[in-house]
């Protein structure tokens, strides 16, 4: 984990109890975590006597969205990927209180590798793919990522009630590995990076889901929150 000094903290209070999330101290991630929190990054959907049994969040960062949607369906369980070491110190940290929040030391990708992650303007922009957002070139972390449906029959992931892919440009990858898996998944909250990666993330989606949430932050990137076409009247 950095050093003290390179930590920032947000108290997060939840079943009467104040809570220390801890966070790397860089540019946009203190604001970004409020964001979560407040429910703007993953809004809910209000669905009547639904009840979430099992949440998948890939690129878990320190912990934020795990411990909202957590707060959110505190008996579902969570399973946790991120990759960067430095966070996923972090992230077993704040969520150790609690048995609900499975953490994994990887990340989900289309095939097994150890890569060079490398590191944006702050922690949140981690990724083993180059974008926008991302430099060229500079500091990395040696990192790990593994199968997604490797991973999801080793575990028994057969079922799954929300899915948030949040991988700095490897979303698209994954879904395609999940293809086979895409029926049996409620909700999927999911980011993109390129224009391209958007058309073809909705047409991938398009026999399953129906669009029922989105953010365009900049011209081609945002987020989209997609519902199994299994709840529509």
């Amino acid at each position: 984990m950095a050093g003290m000094s390179e930590t920032d903290a947000l108290s997060i209070t939840y079943q009467g109890q104040t809570r220390e999330l801890r966070f790397p101290k860089d540019e946009g991630t203190r604001a970004e975590i409020e964001r979560i929190f407040k429910g703007e990054e993953y809004p809910i959907l209000q669905i009547p006597s639904y009840q979430p049994r099992v949440i998948v969040d890939v690129g878990a960062h320190v912990g934020a969205t795990s411990l909202f949607l957590h707060m959110v369906f505190p008996s579902a369980s969570i399973y946790s990927f991120e990759p960067s070491p430095a966070n996923f110190a972090f992230l077993q940290r704040n969520v150790a209180f609690t048995d609900r929040i499975q953490t994994f030391p990887y990340g989900l990708h289309d095939r097994d590798m150890r890569a060079k992650l490398f590191t944006g303007p702050h922690s949140m922009q981690s990724s083993f793919v180059f974008g926008a957002n991302l430099p060229s070139a500079g500091p990395y972390e040696d990192a790990e990522a593994r199968r997604a449906s490797d991973v999801f029959d080793l575990l028994g992931l057969a079922k799954i009630s929300i899915l948030k892919l949040d991988a700095e440009g490897c979303e698209l990858a994954i879904l395609r590995d999940l293809q086979g898996a895409l029926p049996n998944i409620d909700q999927i909250y999911v980011e993109y990076h390129s224009e391209q990666d958007r058309l073809a993330i909705d047409q991938l989606l398009k026999d399953h889901f129906v669009l029922a949430l989105g953010k365009v932050a900049w011209p081609h990137t945002g987020s989209f929150l997609y519902l199994s076409k299994s709840f529509l009247p």
